[in-house]
């Protein structure tokens, strides 16, 4: 059970830490009332800055921790500006800080709605703990960018929609258009605690007085406005309580030495300031008592100042403009070397610094932080403006939006447009930068006349040298000549050179995409690792498993697969490339392929995108069996591309596929064989390969390169075909290969087996006798699927039609194969047969296992291969697979897979595929086998689980307010395991949601009997239940 989260010992956004605060009161009327958040389901505390907000929660919060009643997650908004992503993810680290069950990880470019839901329902698997997510300074995700702000709404109306049964919402911030996420009618009542209930009531202000030491008298004139605004109140008192309420910061600000006042700056604009960077503006760092000197400052354990958002309002008058100009750029330079760039261009824009802004701007630029998807270009241009028109960061940024959205044409025109502008200036950087990004576009859409003024451009103005722009441009120069190996060595020399993120990753990118055309798997491979190394996110990890299954490495494919498809880019020809890839793979497993979205202008796209497009239908039409409809269709973009340099390159990374179609093709790449790269000459041997076989005869085999090669280069259907042929010249490598198919992915084996089938009577020699002799070595599945139950009495048979088996060691015998899946002969006669001589038990085994076989497998004839129960050398197999039904199984599989959906944040299909598991859960299993010593605490174990499953599934029934579930659920788990206590604080908090506070106090008597009966303490679970019903108790007396 986790312990509740200690908000004293966090920073308190918007306010310093109160733990450290002196001058301090407990407010226990504002920590009662707080404690309304085990109450209602939502509740807002919403005032202007300087009501104490954060404070009464940290106090609130501490309470609970003492005689807790739930468990509270405090989140920062301020580390969650950046977008919702990082505010699931701040969430998600808060439960974490606490002990909580284990939390999801949160996918990039996730939508704000699906996030909601994800942070709903991980709360939901703290059940039967209460637990409120506390969103403190919550104001600040709820201005900015009018589409930073939607999506942070979106989030927020879904978590509050979705919010379980067991969880609570504290938002907390000043108003801004209205805190409160839209609720369903009916979903729960929402709590206000506002400006009024926080002010200091007299005796809170007198207790102030009396502790900060000062003259009551000294502020009689404005206690009543001060009681109002309490973080005002003790400024006034810090200030000597004279001065009027709008002037006290002023007065404070007037009384503060020079020092201070930078010291206060310094801290405001960067959140907080450690003594690295008081010495690096060259200001002695804070005393560790300088919040007795000055109001709402603390120093924390780290020795870091942190001082309150009130602050940031004076921050314009506490130091001249030319030092807040300094100031401000040291903090940025902080900020940006901890990529946080938003932070820095906002906090430019506010305080008025457009040159600070847009220095900014150019870090972020360096960074790569622009050249992935529009959204955060979009953000700044809003924030920035459109400035005079002759700013180059803007411009830059503009083009780069345009070209993310797919306007080539007028990105390349702003992207020249920046480069001219930046000449004026003498960011060098910057200029190289925006040269660069030049040339990229000009390369993308083939412009030569581009490319050759970069380059004489950047030889009149920079040195000649290791520079990227001429490097690039001249390899370039080089593959549009066609000598595309002369331009992978050209940039060779730019990977060592110490380059922004931005630049090094469009040349990575660049040599990927001569690597592919060249053919070179290796260069191919290494490139993709760098970049998912230099930039790892999904698109450039899926990149790698690509690469190196066109390399003949399918490893990272098959285990992923098909969760590893086509993430997308938000950029539209990055989505088409990702698309088609994942077509081509789906086809090399046997799946239709579907089409690839490309928009309107088809004949717009340059020509390898073209194909890149196509070929996923092509394929699908393969694996449906109409090889005519994919010639045809092979020949209407044939025609479309011609037989240029680009449609060579593109095709040849598809040249099985070409080469088995087209006689066209086969003409045109014949020649060429001595000019293609190792991944193109794979391709056009196994292409040759697959016409040789079709043709009755191959002479040669060297073609063929393993499993991994045929995979990667050929569609099912025609890997099926190899290896029938294959089988005829050498039968295990043919065997090896058709095994290897059809287990690539979860329906393969039945689509060999189709296709073998068909290529036994229809195919043309050598793979039709070698298809007959593949079908008699592969074992064939049963007509029927069969189905074994073992969670509770074991019955065997088709679905829907299962019996007893009468035989006794017959059961057991199919109980340890389901239990062990594989097991040594010697080992099931010593468990079945204990004492009895080998002879003996080796014939007892020999009848038992034919009785099983018979059983298992009626249509099976004598000295056929067995499907279900085999012999791998001295053990035997329950071979596990869609024909063999194994409740157990299903049930292992989906709890497995549950927790894998919960790690990755889909925790209500998580909670599903568990309801699923457990419905499988008919009664104690491999009941057959409790009496045999040997597998009795396996079986122990086993039943240990499906009950620990059982209770996590009541949990989720009972946050998702389905208390009769829960009850009826945490019952049975109970008829088995009378101390599993978690069931029962179950049905104890079930029945508290519904309000029958007689029947949970009947609940925590008999848990305290059971507990008391083990020789154990209540536990901090069952204080809480009961701290709860004390509460449910007063509400009701209220």
């Amino acid at each position: 059970m986790a312990e509740p989260n200690r908000l004293a010992d966090r920073h308190v956004p918007g306010g310093p830490r109160p733990g450290s605060v002196p001058r301090v009161i407990v407010r226990q009327r504002m920590v009662d009332r707080l404690a309304r958040r085990w109450v209602v389901p939502v509740m807002l505390v919403e005032a202007p800055g300087g009501f104490g907000k954060s404070i009464a929660i940290a106090q609130a919060v501490e309470d609970n921790r003492s005689d807790p009643t739930g468990i509270d997650l405090v989140v920062d908004c301020r580390r969650a500006m950046v977008d919702v992503g990082a505010l699931a993810r701040e969430i998600l680290a808060a439960a974490a800080g606490s002990g909580g069950p284990p939390a999801p990880e949160i996918e990039p470019l996730i939508r704000p709605a699906l996030l909601g839901r994800v942070v709903a329902e991980y709360l939901a698997t703290w059940s039967p703990d209460a637990v409120t997510l506390i969103l403190d300074d919550v104001h600040l995700l709820l201005s900015g960018p009018p589409a930073r702000e939607s999506s942070f709404r979106t989030l927020l109306s879904v978590l509050a929609s979705d919010l379980p049964a067991n969880a609570h919402l504290v938002l907390s911030g000043r108003p801004v258009g209205g805190l409160e996420p839209a609720r369903p009618p009916g979903v729960g009542e929402v709590e206000v605690l506002g400006p009024a209930e926080l002010g200091f009531t007299v005796e809170e202000f007198r207790e102030l007085v009396m502790v900060s030491g000062c003259d009551e008298r000294s502020s009689a004139d404005h206690s009543i406005e001060l009681r109002k605004w309490p973080a005002m109140a003790a400024v006034a008192l810090a200030a000597g309580g004279t001065p009027a309420p709008d002037r006290l910061l002023d007065q404070v600000v007037a009384q503060m030495s020079e020092r201070d006042r930078e010291l206060i700056t310094v801290a405001a604009l960067a959140g907080t300031a450690d003594r690295e960077l008081f010495d690096e503006i060259g200001i002695e760092p804070p005393e560790a008592e300088i919040s007795t000197r000055l109001p709402l400052t603390a120093i924390d354990s780290e020795g870091r100042l942190w001082v309150h958002d009130l602050w940031r309002e004076v921050i314009d008058t506490m130091v001249d403009r030319d030092r807040l100009a300094s100031l401000l750029r040291t903090v940025s330079r902080r900020l940006g070397d901890e990529g946080r760039h938003d932070e820095c261009i906002r906090l430019a824009v506010r305080h008025g610094f457009r040159d600070t802004a847009l220095e900014a701007l150019r870090n972020a630029i360096r960074w790569g932080e622009v050249l992935h998807t529009a959204e955060p270009g979009e953000q700044w241009l809003s924030l920035l403006g459109p400035g005079g028109g002759d700013e180059p960061e803007i411009i830059f940024l503009e083009g780069i939006v345009e070209r993310l959205r797919g306007n080539e044409t007028r990105g390349s025109d702003l992207l020249m447009r920046a480069l001219r502008e930046g000449l004026r200036t003498e960011d060098s950087e910057f200029v190289n930068l925006a040269a660069y990004e030049c040339l990229i576009a000009a390369w993308a859409r083939r412009d030569l006349r581009v490319i050759s003024k970069l380059i004489d451009w950047e030889l009149r103005f920079n040195p000649p040298g290791d520079n990227p722009v001429t490097i690039t441009g001249r390899a370039v120069m080089s593959e549009l000549e066609g000598d595309l190996r002369g331009a992978l060595e050209q940039t060779r020399s730019l990977l060592n050179l110490r380059l922004p993120n931005g630049q090094m990753e469009r040349i990575l990118r660049y040599r990927m995409s001569l690597a592919l055309g060249l053919g070179d798997g290796d260069v191919l491979v290494r490139s993709c690792e760098r970049l998912a190394d230099l930039v790892p996110v999904e698109r450039n990890r899926f990149s790698v498993a690509v690469a190196r299954f066109h390399n003949g490495d399918p490893n990272d494919i098959l285990a992923r697969y098909p969760k590893i498809r086509a993430p997308r880019s938000g950029h539209r020809i990055g989505d088409i490339r990702v698309e088609s890839a994942s077509g081509m793979i789906d086809a090399a497993l046997g799946v239709e392929p579907a089409p690839v979205t490309i928009g309107q202008d088809e004949e717009n796209l340059r020509i390898r995108y073209q194909v890149f497009a196509a070929m996923p239908t092509i394929a699908a039409r393969i694996v449906r069996g109409d090889e005519a409809g994919a010639a045809h269709d092979l020949d209407v973009l044939l025609a479309r591309v011609g037989e240029g340099p680009d449609a060579t390159e593109a095709l040849a990374l598809y040249l099985s596929y070409g080469y088995v179609l087209s006689r066209s093709v086969r003409r045109w790449f014949d020649p060429l064989e001595n000019e293609l790269g190792p991944l193109q000459r794979v391709r056009l041997d196994l292409g040759r390969l697959v016409v040789a076989i079709r043709n009755g005869r191959v002479d040669d085999w060297s073609a063929y390169r393993g499993p991994g090669q045929v995979l990667a280069c050929l569609p099912l259907p025609w890997s099926v075909e190899v290896a029938a042929a294959l089988c005829s010249h050498d039968e295990e490598a043919g065997l090896e290969l058709a095994e290897f198919l059809a287990a690539v992915q979860r329906t393969a084996g039945s689509a060999v087996r189709c296709e073998l089938r068909r290529l036994a009577t229809e195919g043309s020699e050598p793979a039709r006798s070698g298809a007959r002799t593949l079908l008699r070595r592969l074992p064939v599945p049963p007509a029927d699927p069969l189905e074994i139950r073992v969670l509770g009495r074991m019955e065997v048979g088709t679905p829907g039609r299962t019996g007893a088996i009468g035989r006794k060691r017959v059961q057991q015998l199919l109980g340890l194969l389901v239990l062990r899946r594989r097991v040594e002969r010697s080992q099931v006669m010593e468990i079945l047969w204990p004492g009895v001589d080998r002879e003996k038990s080796a014939n007892n085994l020999r009848v038992t296992l034919s009785y099983l076989r018979d059983l298992t497998e009626p249509g099976r004839r004598a000295g056929e291969k067995s499907f279900t129960i085999r012999d791998d050398g001295s053990s035997l197999v329950l071979h596990p697979g869609r024909h063999v039904r194994v409740d157990l199984w299903d049930l292992e599989l989906l709890l497995d897979e549950a927790r894998s959906l919960h790690h990755r944040g889909r925790i209500r299909r998580a909670a599903e595929l568990r309801g699923r598991a457990i419905e499988l859960w008919r009664g104690q299993p491999l009941v057959e086998l409790r009496d045999l010593p040997a597998v009795f605490p396996e079986v122990l174990a086993l039943e240990s689980r499906i009950l620990r499953e059982a209770v996590r599934l009541a949990e989720w029934f009972l946050s998702e307010g389905s208390g009769d579930r829960a009850r009826s659920l945490a019952r049975r788990i109970l008829e088995t395991s009378p101390f599993e206590m978690q069931a029962r604080y179950v049905a104890i908090a079930a029945d508290l949601n519904e309000g029958d506070v007689r029947e949970a106090a009947r609940g925590i008597d008999a848990a305290k009997a059971a507990l008391a009966e083990m020789g154990v303490t209540p536990d901090s679970s069952l204080r809480m239940l009961i701290r709860r019903l004390e509460l449910r108790t007063q509400s009701s007396s209220a």
